[in-house]
């Protein structure tokens, strides 16, 4: 059986993870430069490791809208991922832990499971309960298409 190991984060009342392979690095609050001309998918830009990095407004990705995510709070987080050497990142609730969970613990995402949760089913993947909490494993292949290209 196959092991993931996964850091698991909050936005509003959801859990979600990705894969801690994935992540280059978590900030704790951090200000992006707002670009005009940025896809509305961007909450805006930010350097990092000498690059730009674009932040993608996942909450809303997500289907969470009109939340306060993008103001600050206290326990508010940026993960920054590398994804085959392009770097993007969201801002995130908080930051839960990592967890190790069996790749088959995982279930598909189905349009019943994502209507019952109240998100959008497009970039999520599988979900698992871990540590007593439904958790959602966000796809980040998908979730960089959604957001470049709709």
């Amino acid at each position: 059986m196959n092991e993931l190991q996964l850091l698991v984060f909050r936005i509003e009342d959801h859990y979600f993870t990705v894969p801690i392979n994935k992540v280059a690095r978590v900030v704790d609050t951090l200000q992006s430069k707002s670009m005009p001309l940025l896809n509305t998918a961007f909450e805006g830009l930010f350097i990092f490791d000498n690059r730009l990095v674009p932040i993608i407004r996942l909450a809303e990705q997500l289907g969470f809208y009109g939340n306060n995510i993008y103001n600050t709070n206290l326990d508010e987080s940026v993960i920054i991922l590398n994804s085959e050497g392009y770097f993007f990142g969201f801002r995130v609730d908080a930051i839960e832990g990592i967890e190790k969970v069996l790749s088959s613990e995982f279930h598909p995402v189905t349009a019943d499971v994502a209507d019952s949760a109240g998100i959008k089913a497009e970039i999520i993947s599988s979900w698992a309960e871990i540590t007593g909490a439904t958790v959602y494993l966000v796809d980040t292949d998908r979730l960089l298409s959604a957001t470049l290209f709709n």
